[in-house]
């Protein structure tokens, strides 16, 4: 993520603010702490909500040199329960 970002609005996803990742296949993520819901979009149109997940997840994976790699290896492979909130576009 670019240092002092302002997080961007999604228009499809109520209440969460957005910052835009630099990532071949996550486009932006967000955070909303008052349900621990990490949200994950990606460049093929899908939307991911992470259920319970610690919000320094999401400023690590802001953060991290490989957003994929920290998604991969620190959310999606942690075992958290998520709902896809929009199926990819085909």
């Amino acid at each position: 993520m670019i240092e002092n970002q302002q997080p961007t609005r999604h228009a499809s996803t109520t209440g969460i603010a957005y910052v835009t990742v630099d990532s071949s296949s996550i486009a932006r993520i967000g955070f909303e702490p008052s349900t621990a819901t990490l949200a994950i979009c990606f460049h093929n149109g899908a939307e991911y909500h992470y259920l319970s997940v610690p919000e320094h997840h999401f400023s690590a994976m802001a953060a991290a040199p490989s957003v994929g790699a920290y998604f991969h290896q620190q959310v999606r492979n942690a075992g958290f329960d998520y709902r896809c909130i929009r199926e990819p576009e085909a």
